[in-house]
């Protein structure tokens, strides 16, 4: 991973607390050039490094990434080493005996590596994810990790700004309480995800009128997508060819075949 030295002026001093003006007093130089190096768009001179590092209190490693790019290089190893232990989940010959007993082994690799790195949203997303295993299909609930489970979902919730990680997480927990029983609290859930996420996670939570609703507003929102596609393509100065357009359309096509022959015979 690529750890410029901007990058660590601001994390720096973020981290202090402190504001560009404030280290470009204490190096004698204007507020201007701090700004320049934090956008990258210059560097600090190398005889500036010791009195920026005694400013931050840190090592020349850590204001230059060294010590950011070990850590990342050493959190890559780990999930790389989850990835090959977490292969047996989807091994249809492994016994129940043999899951959990695999299972029981990945949380204990998933604890010392968080006790490494108890921060990293990555690896605390995989340690939730492994106390309520998926097994065949179906997500294995243990009562006794129901709180740990909830903390660490809410924490990443509260805390991370990574898109994919929350995705994951609220699609967890929406999972977690459907098969605690708790519907309401997994609707809950499956409402903070975004785009076509929510209704294929709310759905299957539903039923009545409740799920009606659902089912017709994404239909709409569907057919008002296919038609406003289909009216962009058919623009004169599209720019799209003949045989473009034929794919387009027959994709339109298939798609409806589809719904129709998913729909039940009467």
């Amino acid at each position: 991973m690529d750890i410029t030295i901007n990058e660590s002026l601001k994390r720096l001093r973020t981290a202090k607390g402190s504001t560009q003006d404030d280290l470009a007093r204490h190096l004698g130089i204007t507020m201007q050039a701090v700004s320049k190096w934090e956008r990258g768009e210059r560097y600090p001179d190398i005889t500036l490094l010791p009195v920026i590092v005694e400013f931050y209190n840190v090592t020349v490693d850590a204001l230059l990434g060294i010590d950011e790019m070990k850590k990342e290089e050493r959190i890559y190893e780990l999930l790389r080493i989850h990835r090959v232990k977490s292969k047996f989940y989807n091994a249809e010959e492994i016994s129940d005996g043999e899951f959990t007993e695999k299972i029981g082994e990945l949380q204990g690799f998933l604890r010392e590596a968080r006790r490494e790195f108890p921060n990293d949203f990555r690896l605390m997303l995989l340690y939730m994810e492994s106390l309520s295993p998926t097994r065949r299909g179906e997500l294995q609930v243990n009562r006794d990790d129901y709180d740990e489970i909830v903390a660490l979902g809410e924490r990443i919730l509260a805390e991370c700004t990574d898109d994919g990680i929350r995705l994951n997480t609220q699609l967890g927990l929406c999972r977690f309480y459907a098969a605690c029983g708790e519907t309401e609290k997994a609707k809950e859930y499956a409402r903070m995800t975004s785009g076509v996420w929510q209704p294929m996670t709310l759905m299957p939570l539903q039923n009545g009128d409740e799920l009606f609703q659902t089912a017709q507003d994404s239909i709409s929102k569907g057919f008002v997508l296919i038609i406003h596609s289909k009216l962009q393509v058919l623009r004169d100065d599209s720019g799209v060819t003949e045989e473009q357009k034929r794919e387009l359309f027959k994709l339109i096509d298939d798609g409806t075949e589809a719904l129709r022959n998913a729909a039940p015979q009467t």
